[in-house]
């Protein structure tokens, strides 16, 4: 397995760095300050099963990024300024999904319906802010 931490990198460096780690499992890039994700910054990472992308400036949950990456089961999105989790985020991403982290998202207040279609189990770690949560539970 190979585990990778990454702190403090500037944005531009990540997808030429990442395009070239096709055995990654783990992926930490906490506070590194990135507000967005390219499309393609995971492409090639079929064998990554976990990812933290807390602590950053992420408005929303990088959808299509994650779409690349259809084996992970654990993401951590949590202390990062979204406000909604919408129905398409994860779906049809990560099919194994088994953890979603989003605590400390001080600006969640809504997770919309269906984000967990087609889950058996997962565990959320959730904000205390979070005030509406449509029938998600499918």
């Amino acid at each position: 397995n190979f585990h990778l931490g990454i702190q403090q990198i500037k944005k531009s460096i990540i997808l030429t760095f990442l395009m070239f780690l096709f055995s990654l499992t783990v992926l930490e890039m906490n506070q590194c300050k990135i507000a967005e994700v390219h499309n393609l910054a995971f492409n090639g990472l079929g064998t990554l099963r976990s990812l933290k992308l807390g602590d950053n400036n992420l408005s929303e949950v990088p959808s299509e990024a994650l779409r690349r990456v259809p084996n992970l089961h654990s993401i951590h999105l949590d202390r990062n300024p979204f406000e909604t989790l919408a129905s398409d985020a994860l779906t049809p991403v990560c099919s194994q999904l088994k953890r979603l982290d989003i605590s400390g998202c001080s600006k969640l207040t809504s997770i919309q319906s269906h984000v967990f279609q087609g889950k058996k189990t997962i565990f959320l770690d959730c904000n205390a802010k979070v005030s509406r949560i449509f029938d998600f539970l499918i």
